[in-house]
């Protein structure tokens, strides 16, 4: 069985023997509407678990059937929803009390919506959504995991402790749960989480919006003042311990010495000119002009396409986004072996241990040094990859049958 949408074979047993006598409509035909679905997750900011959700709706049809609670506030996603149709909710959480004064307002709001289906994401979407699920009397429940390790080297007490308690009430709260990644099931199991219920979906990349673009790429390089045979090495990611952006910048000084006329362009929300630790490196390691810090864009298909590879220097991963964004616009990937990024590149691009600056160096120095021709037949393979694997119909038609089953599953208690 494919591991990306494999359910384990005790919960599947358990979802078949249920009848589907209750799931049936008045008519007595089987019901097979879209169930109502209101998605709860922690915020609506640019980030992947916020993006994969947008996505997801955006392409999963009906959007009346769709309703999106946001813990905190609307975020950078919530008008680019409400444009497409779906109630968008901005319960303004905060931290400490705020969810003692939250879940009654949540639980109110669930009550009135009254969907078949919710669907959480992230931790503390998880575990506050469940129990505002359960206490407004919604039986089906899905969780959603989309973080890879549980380092707490990469998260904070208090994240660990939420997290704790998702392991505890896993067993009993959600009747699915959703990993983006193998990875990331085994952390979670690992760490507790039950194994009996639970679903492997990966995300999914819209090709229509992360296509090759020329126009894109000419128009991108023109803002930058890059020219177009210039080689250009791009990460797109936050500012954060996990993504390595120094050992990244340590593996580029190396690559310089040999390739002088190289650029480095680093987006993401922190990574602009105001980043003093970055600056800092990049003089000690007599980058000025060579690396471009942007930090966050709302043109990611356009960066994309600017550069000519993109590079993933973290020490852990779930499922990188940014990995089936770049080659989805044809742009090969290298990419520390972490998480699920083997099974996103695949032998489009490259792979090297996270930590370790020489192979990174080596194997950008590889990327850069193919001929046109050689670019373009591996961009034209990483495109067909996520075409073949990912494409986000597909994903979206994935969930609505775990939806789907889950419902059933459910109306036959």
């Amino acid at each position: 069985m494919n591991r990306q949408a494999s359910i384990a074979p005790t919960h599947t047993t358990r979802a078949a023997s249920k009848t589907s006598g209750s799931s049936e409509s008045l008519s007595g035909q089987l019901d097979v509407r879209p169930p109502r679905v209101v998605h709860i997750i922690t915020g609506l900011g640019q980030g992947g678990a916020e993006h994969m959700l947008v996505r997801l709706l955006e392409t999963s049809g009906a959007p009346e059937r769709f309703h999106v609670v946001s813990l905190g506030d609307d975020g950078y996603y919530a008008a680019r929803l409400r444009a497409q149709g779906i109630g968008v909710t901005s319960l303004g959480l905060q931290k400490n009390l705020g969810a003692l004064v939250t879940m009654p307002r949540l639980v109110r709001l669930l009550r009135r919506l009254r969907p078949e289906i919710v669907q959480t994401s992230m931790y503390h979407a998880n575990l506050f959504g469940g129990l505002a699920a359960r206490l407004a009397g919604v039986r089906a429940l899905v969780w959603g995991i989309r973080q890879s390790s549980l380092d707490r080297h990469y998260h904070s007490v208090r994240t660990i402790r939420i997290a704790r308690l998702g392991a505890w009430t896993s067993r009993w709260l959600p009747e699915r749960t959703v990993y983006c990644s193998q990875q990331a099931v085994t952390a979670h199991v690992a760490f507790g989480y039950d194994a009996r219920r639970l679903v492997v979906l990966p995300n999914g990349f819209d090709l229509a919006s992360y296509r090759p673009d020329p126009a894109a790429r000419r128009e991108f390089r023109r803002e930058l003042g890059i020219g177009d045979d210039e080689d250009v090495i791009g990460m797109v990611a936050r500012f954060h311990p996990v993504k390595d952006h120094q050992g990244l910048l340590a593996a580029f000084g190396a690559l310089r010495d040999r390739q002088p006329d190289c650029r480095l362009v680093l987006c993401g929300q922190g990574v602009g000119p105001e980043n003093a630790v970055l600056q800092q490196q990049i003089k000690n390691l007599s980058l000025e002009g060579r690396v471009m810090l942007l930090g966050p864009r709302q043109d990611i298909a356009r960066v994309m396409n600017g550069i000519d590879v993109h590079v993933l220097s973290s020490s852990s991963e779930g499922f990188p986004n940014v990995l089936g964004e770049a080659m989805a616009c044809g742009t090969p990937c290298v990419a520390t072996d972490v998480g699920d990024s083997r099974e996103i590149v695949g032998d489009t691009g490259w792979l090297v241990p996270p930590g370790d600056r020489d192979p990174l160096t080596r194997a950008l120095l590889e990327a850069i040094g193919e001929t046109a021709e050689q670019r373009a037949s591996r961009g034209a393979r990483c495109r067909q990859r996520i075409a073949e694997r990912f494409e986000i119909g597909a994903v979206s038609r994935r969930y609505a049958e775990l939806w789907q089953e889950v419902r059933t599953s459910r109306d036959g208690v």
